[in-house]
């Protein structure tokens, strides 16, 4: 079994409250030596209404120093999807994210991004 797979079953071993590291040692070091980020990309609105106002946010700016996680059975926060202009054909939204540079994080954002994952 390769490392990621012996992972990936330890995480569904989990039980109760756990640190989550920011980072940890590439899986494929000679390939790419870079360690792997951790922790969740984080984004702010300027004004929640206008998606073109997406900022990236760095948790330690906001002065978080460790962030906990733990899997459990409550529902889902859910309703920012309802405000995103993503994926909904919105044509001026679509031509304002196709003329940014492939580098920038707001080209790479998808409606997917804010919503979570069926388990």
């Amino acid at each position: 079994m390769d490392v990621r797979a012996r992972e990936a079953q330890a995480t569904v071993k989990v039980e109760g409250a756990h640190e989550l590291p920011r980072t940890r040692p590439s899986p494929m070091p000679k390939q790419n030596p870079k360690p792997v980020q951790l922790w969740p990309f984080c984004v702010k609105f300027g004004d929640i209404d206008d998606a073109k106002t997406v900022k990236e946010v760095n948790p330690s700016s906001l002065g978080v120093r460790r962030i906990t996680i733990e899997i459990t059975d409550e529902d889902v926060t859910t309703g920012i999807e309802e405000k995103l202009l993503y994926g909904r054909g919105n044509s001026e939204y679509q031509k304002w994210r196709r003329s940014l540079p492939f580098t920038d994080f707001r080209r790479q954002l998808s409606r997917s991004n804010f919503l979570a994952k069926e388990k």
